[in-house]
């Protein structure tokens, strides 16, 4: 276990704890986490870059973003096989959006209402003298608050499906090669007239 106490001038101070535990019957690994934390808003985020800050309006009335997350791991290795089994979990509350108050001037607010992330990541390993062989599956369900609608929409830009597969070749001292494919599933975009 773990906690941190941060004093903000701005936001206040925030306590955030983390525990884990680790327990490894034989061939398998099992890892608990839980941990809480805290964000102070900050106008540098990805969509006022590529707005520009000159259409930004002052920031006000901002509260630091919270977050509480939860994740449990599952592995196994016998030889030259690793599998592992990741599921994981987020509530982030007053998240930062970026809402669009006129032609030509944004603003950043805190979302109404809870950013919900679920998932799972599944992850194959088979090692056989030089030879590696990985392949990856992640499905995330990630939704937060629409700030124009009231409803919740999945964020935009977190495909719901991406994988990975990497064969390699590799023997030190002499060199490597290998091959990489990966997939990334459909996406939401944001309706952002300046990107």
């Amino acid at each position: 276990g773990s906690a941190r106490l941060d004093r903000h001038s701005e936001y206040g101070t925030y306590f955030s704890p983390r525990v884990s535990a680790l327990y490894k019957p034989g061939p398998w690994t099992i890892r608990a986490s839980w941990g809480r934390g805290f964000y102070a808003p900050t106008p540098f985020v990805e969509q006022i870059e590529a707005a520009g800050l000159s259409r930004l309006e002052p920031l006000d009335g901002l509260k630091a973003e919270q977050a509480g997350t939860a994740s449990l791991d599952i592995g196994y290795r016998a030889g030259g096989f690793t599998a592992n089994l990741t599921l994981f979990a987020s509530d982030i509350e007053n998240a930062v959006q970026v809402r669009t108050v006129g032609p030509q001037s944004v603003r950043l607010v805190n979302a109404d209402g809870t950013t919900r992330t679920r998932g799972a990541e599944v992850m194959l390993r088979y090692r056989w003298d030089a030879f590696t062989v990985t392949g990856n599956y992640v499905r995330v369900n990630a939704s937060e608050p629409d700030p124009d609608s009231g409803n919740r929409r999945t964020v935009p830009r977190t495909p719901r499906d991406t994988a990975g597969l990497v064969a390699m070749w590799e023997e030190h001292g002499q060199g490597r090669i290998g091959i990489e494919a990966y997939y990334t599933g459909k996406q939401e975009l944001e309706d952002n007239p300046w990107r």
